[in-house]
């Protein structure tokens, strides 16, 4: 009836909006992002933003936001003459040892560890 119909066009509109804010992350992950940036972004308050980001893509918006750089990150790292941190600025750290901790909580080893064990012999 009714009520279905409507339920899928809320099911829609939140899909929808995951998927935006998804993209919109994957787009600005370089500029400082935060939840009530992003939620003023999509004209949501930060706890509602939160909930159907979180429904519909399984985790968090700010969590999202860090795997987003990590997985830059170690990209990144792969290019030997490029500086810790430039890596860090690059996927939206400016601050090096913030990124340094974030990287090691994230991944479990340091960036220049990761990119040690990462790197191909010559």
């Amino acid at each position: 009836g009714i009520g279905a119909e409507l339920l899928d066009a809320g099911q829609i509109r939140r899909s929808r909006l995951a998927s935006s804010a998804k993209a919109f992350i994957e787009a600005h992950y370089r500029e400082p992002l935060s939840l009530a940036s992003l939620s003023q972004h999509f004209f949501m308050s930060p706890y509602r933003f939160s909930h159907v980001f979180k429904q519909v893509n399984g985790l968090p918006p700010m969590v999202y936001l860090t795997k987003v750089r990590m997985d830059n990150a170690k990209r990144l790292l792969g290019a030997p003459e490029l500086p810790i941190k430039a890596v860090a600025s690059e996927v939206g750290y400016p601050d090096v040892h913030y990124f340094c901790r974030v990287f090691v909580q994230s991944e479990g080893l340091t960036p220049s560890a990761y990119r040690r064990a990462h790197l191909l012999p010559e």
